[in-house]
């Protein structure tokens, strides 16, 4: 009886071995070559001068922007406009405005001051419907007309011109015990507009060549008064620029040689530093 049992437990176990599941089979997954062309890699670039807000490239000291050297990552590929960008394009309808900051719309340390715009002779002031065209109009008025050099503020707070092309740089202003700082660059000759404390008597603007001649005070106040942030017309003949001489900061324009000077705001709140949209 025992014998019975065993042989047929060990029969049920061979009829279940042979009936288990089928195997699929594997289709072959074919090989393929490697590519002939291999995988680009990125290169160290030459060192580029740029001036960008919030990437620590850019450090404000009062105000001045300084610029500082940037050497891009060997890990990282640099893009072609790293070298030479010219500015971005800006709507038709505010070419030849005068774009600036204001306190008209209340300030606090949550909020920035606004943006607001006027025509070339003070009319026509309102908000601006474009605030990221004042960043644009700043960063175009650092550059040469070509497009080929770029001014800014070096470590030692003189005005210095750079050609990112090749990494070099020179120093323009040598204001002696004073220091430079705001440069604008005119959009049709190589003059530069800056602003300075060499005189003593406040913040003053000035013009200078790229190459370091020629260098001309444009303002002179007798009260201590700020004078600051220029800003260069379209077409090269009048400079704006912001000043405390009426007690509030005021937008004014001069002629390019400092003559003509008046007062385009006219009003009780504060406007400061003007772009000119070229």
């Amino acid at each position: 009886m025992k014998l019975g049992s065993a042989l047929l437990t060990l029969l049920t176990i061979v009829t279940l071995s042979a009936c288990g599941p089928a195997r699929v089979p594997v289709a072959e997954v074919p090989t393929v070559a490697p590519s002939a062309t291999p995988t680009p890699q990125p290169t160290p670039t030459d060192a580029w001068w740029d001036l960008r807000q919030g990437d620590g490239e850019t450090r404000r000291q009062g105000d001045m922007e300084i610029g500082l050297l940037v050497t891009p990552s060997p890990s990282l590929p640099v893009p072609e406009t790293a070298t030479r960008r010219p500015p971005t394009a800006t709507p038709p309808t505010l070419s030849g405005k005068i774009l600036f900051l204001t306190d008209r719309e209340g300030t606090s340390w949550f909020s920035s001051p606004a943006v607001w715009m006027m025509d070339a002779d003070g009319n026509n002031q309102w908000l601006c419907p474009d605030a990221a065209a004042y960043d644009r109009a700043l960063e175009a008025q650092r550059w040469s007309p070509d497009h080929a050099y770029r001014v800014f503020v070096g470590p030692d707070a003189q005005i210095h011109v750079a050609f990112p092309q090749s990494g070099g740089s020179w120093e323009v202003s040598k204001t002696g015990r004073g220091i430079a700082y705001d440069p604008a660059w005119s959009p049709v000759d190589d003059r530069i507009a800056f602003v300075s404390n060499e005189s003593g008597a406040g913040d003053e603007i000035y013009v200078i060549r790229s190459n370091g001649d020629d260098m001309r005070r444009l303002t002179y106040d007798q009260t201590q008064a700020w004078d600051k942030f220029p800003t260069w017309s379209p077409d090269g003949a009048r400079i704006a620029f912001w000043s405390s001489r009426t007690g509030n900061r005021q937008i004014w324009v001069m002629n390019a040689d400092g003559s003509e000077q008046h007062n385009l705001s006219q009003n009780g709140f504060n406007d400061f530093e003007p772009v000119w949209v070229r």
